[in-house]
């Protein structure tokens, strides 16, 4: 999505090679960024579960898919996406395609919320109404799920003036008062609320709210580098089960990767809820995702492409 902008600190570059042999290993560079959904790559590499499975993963800065998608299959194999990218992609007569599952949003723990401003008075998603809120998309997945989510709150989505505000630049134009709230995901949202930030919803899980949990996070690449690149999806699959098992074992050495790697304080990390890791991906995902954007015309009328045509798995 148009917020995985950070640049990646102490990850490969964007001009290594992509996909190719090195050690034995099958190299794969993935463009993903340093933020608390991007832990499956971060402990895959840091705990070689990537190289046990016969992969050498090079993690690079990233950003939006619009931006990436040119440089995918040349400086880079995948990028973390998500449903409503590769919808928007597919649209323009993008061949891109998801190829994996990473991270989902649960209803239990979500991690991309809404967080205002300690004196702006707003409590609820209806209370946004009339007032100027930071996401860093404006037309991608967090703007259409919060015009999603204040539907179904009763409020008017089209009442509330969205401005571009990257994650990392959500706390500073708070303060400024350059916003009244913003779009945010962890670690930014503790940030926001360790120094008076209120929480007013949870984005994703409001937009469906009859959702357990709602694929957020994929990785995606050209159908042309999935078609020929089977084995090694199967590898992916298999370390990122491995991936997320680990981490479900291991809360207190996940939570010293964010201080060493994402460079939160440690009070921070101990209060960032765990990303919850998943490689599986099917049609059922993205069709909560399509409902919504018909429901928005976010297409402006171009063709909707079908579940079927944004996976390059097989089902």
């Amino acid at each position: 999505m148009a917020a995985l902008l950070m640049l990646a600190a102490g990850c490969g570059t964007a001009q290594e090679a992509p996909s190719g042999a090195k050690g034995g290993l099958e190299q794969v560079t993935i463009a993903a960024p340093p933020a608390a959904g991007s832990l499956s790559v971060i402990v895959g590499i840091k705990k070689g579960i990537f190289k046990r499975n016969g992969l050498n993963v090079k993690w690079v800065s990233s950003g939006n898919l619009s931006v990436l998608a040119p440089s995918l299959g040349r400086q880079f194999d995948l990028v973390t996406s998500s449903p409503v990218e590769l919808i928007l992609a597919r649209s323009r007569g993008l061949d891109l395609v998801a190829v994996q599952g990473s991270r989902r949003e649960v209803a239990d723990d979500p991690l991309v919320s809404v967080v205002a401003a300690p004196d702006s008075g707003i409590t609820s998603m209806k209370n946004l109404e009339g007032r100027t809120v930071g996401s860093p998309d404006v037309a991608s997945t967090l703007a259409l799920a919060l015009k999603g989510a204040l539907k179904n709150a009763g409020a008017k989505p089209d009442d509330v003036d969205l401005k571009q505000v990257n994650f990392p630049d959500g706390p500073n134009q708070l303060k400024a008062g350059q916003v009244d709230a913003v779009v945010t995901t962890e670690p930014f949202a503790t940030l926001m609320e360790s120094a008076g930030g209120v929480k007013v919803g949870s984005v994703i899980m409001d937009a469906f709210p009859h959702q357990s949990s709602v694929a957020l996070v994929t990785w995606a690449a050209t159908k042309g580098w999935a078609d020929d690149h089977p084995e090694t999806l199967k590898k992916l699959a298999k370390a990122n089960s491995e991936i997320n098992d680990w981490i479900k074992g291991h809360e207190g050495e996940v939570r010293q990767l964010m201080v060493s790697e994402l460079h939160l304080p440690e009070s921070v990390a101990a209060g960032v809820p765990i990303p919850v890791v998943d490689p599986s991906l099917g049609v059922k995902d993205f069709e909560p995702w399509l409902e919504l954007v018909g429901a928005l015309d976010a297409l402006h009328g171009r063709s909707v492409p079908s579940a079927k045509e944004l996976l390059g798995v097989p089902q």
